[in-house]
């Protein structure tokens, strides 16, 4: 976001000052004792949770903190010296914790010597004090249980001193927080937040110089003795402050604090705030690179080796046109009946070229997948065979007892085969069949264009690159497929003979 004009800060501020001060005058109690304000106030300092609950009702939805919330503000009150990277995703509230509600309990709190913030340019560091300073102004609720702490002449839009000597500055990049005091007191606590822009984020030099400015001018601009740089910030791209923080092995006390949208069984990680429902939604309707960027902390980059522009849709000829059938099964490598990710991937072949024509690839469990498989044979029916492959690891122990209930259900035993090859390193063997798209010898299944497993095979493949943390469970059963289907023709294919030429001295 770039600079804003006076009039537009102008309107912002008072449209803050006007929605604390509705949602906070009716909430001061109206008959207590100063006992029963003295104990609430002893709560609060006390209670994190409450803290933010009742003074701050306005910002958040419902009375509960979610426990990553909590874990948070405990972690930065203990630290002594703390660069705290709060990879969470969108909406989970990192800026309002990191900019409002923590630092106002540790003020309250008498822990806070001052504060800066740090943002792309000063109007938006300035909008990240905005709420401290309108909530010191106009929360009824703040002001009924401590007092104001409003100052005279040391009070305007870009600083502000509270009464007892606290200041709140904000720096834009090309300004240095250095030296940064009022009368003994260093703020010895700071926030970074709407640092990086697009264009630094393209460009290497660019996103270096950011951190070398957090680093250098913005840390060594806080107090020795005891210091928090808090930088609420999702690893969407590579270049940003929070991923380069994540990345140096020689910066010291470092925090990271990654919360995704879903945890590892695929419910919601904000149970109190967004159900499980809500956020499936929410990433399906991001489309998966978007959603994995900022809701996963995955900055994936698209069409690397594998590009959208490579995938042929076609329709698919009579199942007994192509010369063999493979299901090829990456089960992933958890030995559990936890669901985690599998995939299993059809793919024909006739002559030099492949046709994918179905695939699963989601988190499920052992027995889903072999279900998949029996799905399959179910589909094809007597028109064609379907050779069923997986990795020779997974033929072994529990897997075959996922197979039992299922043997019966169907009434048939899964022909599943283990593939022996000792298979060379995987990003190689990915990356191989990168020609065979560029060439145009393998084709999709038109109508499979909108289904899940599809669609999360064909997203795996443009994500695929070196070091990239996305899940490759389709590329590498797709790539299994292939190179089976290569080895059926091979061989199935007699050898070649020459005639001998007759000789002329035969007789």
């Amino acid at each position: 976001m770039g600079k804003l004009n006076d009039k537009q800060l102008l309107q912002e501020y008072e449209a803050k000052f006007q929605r604390i001060a509705d949602s906070t005058v009716k909430g001061v109690p109206a008959f207590e004792t100063e006992e029963e304000k003295q104990k609430r106030v002893a709560k609060a300092l006390d209670d994190y949770e409450f803290f933010a609950t009742y003074y701050f009702s306005d910002y958040i939805a419902g009375n509960k903190l979610a426990k990553f919330q909590k874990q948070a503000a405990r972690y930065m009150d203990r630290a002594k010296y703390c660069i705290y990277l709060l990879q969470w995703f969108r909406e989970a509230g990192k800026s309002v914790h990191t900019e409002i509600f923590y630092p106002m309990w540790q003020y309250y709190r008498g822990n806070l010597t001052g504060m800066i913030t740090g943002s792309a340019n000063e109007d938006l560091a300035m909008r990240l004090l905005f709420d401290i300073k309108v909530n010191f102004e106009t929360n009824f609720k703040l002001i009924h249980d401590f007092g104001k702490r409003q100052s005279l002449g040391n009070w305007s839009m870009d600083n502000f001193i509270t009464n007892d000597g606290i200041q709140f500055l904000p720096f834009g990049i090309k300004q240095s927080p250095r030296g940064t005091r009022f009368g003994p007191n260093r703020p010895n606590y700071g926030v970074i937040d709407d640092l990086n822009d697009k264009k630094s984020l393209k460009n290497d030099a660019i996103s270096q110089e950011q951190f070398e400015w957090v680093k250098e001018d913005f840390i060594g601009g806080l107090n020795t003795k005891r210091w928090t740089c808090a930088i609420p910030q999702n690893k969407f791209h590579k270049n940003t402050i929070t991923a380069k923080f994540e990345e140096n092995k020689e910066v010291e006390f470092v925090k990271l604090h990654r919360v995704n949208i879903l945890n590892d069984d695929g419910e919601s990680n904000f149970p109190e705030h967004i159900t499980t429902e809500e956020a499936i939604a929410k990433n399906k309707a991001m489309g998966y690179f978007s959603s994995q960027r900022e809701n996963f902390n995955n900055p994936l980059e698209e069409g690397k080796i594998f590009k959208r522009d490579y995938i042929k849709w076609g329709k698919r000829k009579a199942w007994t046109w192509y010369d063999a059938w493979v299901a090829y099964a990456d089960p992933s490598y958890k030995n559990s009946d936890k669901s985690d990710y599998k995939a299993v991937i059809l793919v024909a072949k006739k002559g030099p070229r492949y046709f994918v024509s179905r695939a699963m690839v989601a988190k499920a469990t052992i027995a889903d997948m072999f279900e998949y498989h029996y799905t399959l044979d179910e589909e094809v029916g007597d028109h064609a065979l379907i050779r069923h492959w997986m990795e020779a690891n997974f033929i072994q122990g529990m897997h075959f007892k996922a197979l039992e209930p299922l043997q019966k259900k169907h009434g048939r035993r899964l022909r599943v085969s283990g593939d022996m090859r000792s298979k060379p390193d995987k990003f190689q063997r990915i990356s191989s069949m990168e020609p065979l798209f560029e060439n145009g010898m393998l084709e999709f299944d038109q109508t499979q264009q909108k289904d899940p497993g599809m669609t999360m095979l064909i997203d795996q493949l443009c994500a695929f690159e070196k070091g990239s943390s996305v899940n490759d469970d389709g590329p590498d059963a797709l790539e299994g497929a292939i190179y089976k289907l290569d080895e059926m023709q091979a061989l199935s294919t007699p050898p070649k003979t020459i005639p001998r030429r007759k000789s002329k001295f035969a007789f």
